[in-house]
């Protein structure tokens, strides 16, 4: 997943070590952009993370996500601890250290669910369940749940 796009100055003050490591590879490498001047080339950070999830099964069940109980402080912890971050310039990568903008949109993001959670919560359960099955209607048209019809 593509985090972010600098430029060759952005990721050389941020990730000195990062950059010379992108750029020995790429110096030794065949690549058309061997001998290209390095504030030419794209530079971007990159990251993959590894997910826990319960199963639809699991969640049918009753069992609880694993980080339920956890503060706020823990569950960007906790998703930090689970992200790899890797800088590309030119074709190449190096792993870099998680940049703390990653943990500060994850907040964002969880502080935001957290408020969507509770308007909902404050819905008359009539709404609620009018909302569910609009949200369902569209995932299963936007081919996002399969629907199997017994006979």
């Amino acid at each position: 997943m593509l985090l972010k796009t600098l430029t060759y100055e952005e990721a050389l003050s941020e990730n000195p070590g990062a950059v010379a490591e992108v750029l020995k590879t790429l110096r030794k490498s065949r690549s058309k952009n061997k001998k290209a001047d390095p504030a030419t080339l794209s530079w971007s950070y990159g990251m993959a993370l590894s997910v826990q999830c319960l199963s639809l099964m699991d969640r049918l069940s009753g069992k609880k996500e694993y980080d339920e109980d956890f503060t706020l402080d823990q569950k960007v912890a906790d998703y930090m601890s689970r992200c790899m971050v890797w800088l590309s310039g030119g074709g190449y990568t190096a792993p870099v250290a998680v940049p703390a903008f990653v943990g500060e949109d994850h907040r964002k993001h969880l502080v935001q669910l957290a408020a969507e959670q509770a308007a909902f919560e404050a819905l008359p359960r009539a709404e609620q369940l009018v909302q569910q099955e609009e949200l369902l209607s569209a995932a299963i048209r936007g081919g996002a749940v399969g629907v199997i019809i017994r006979r």
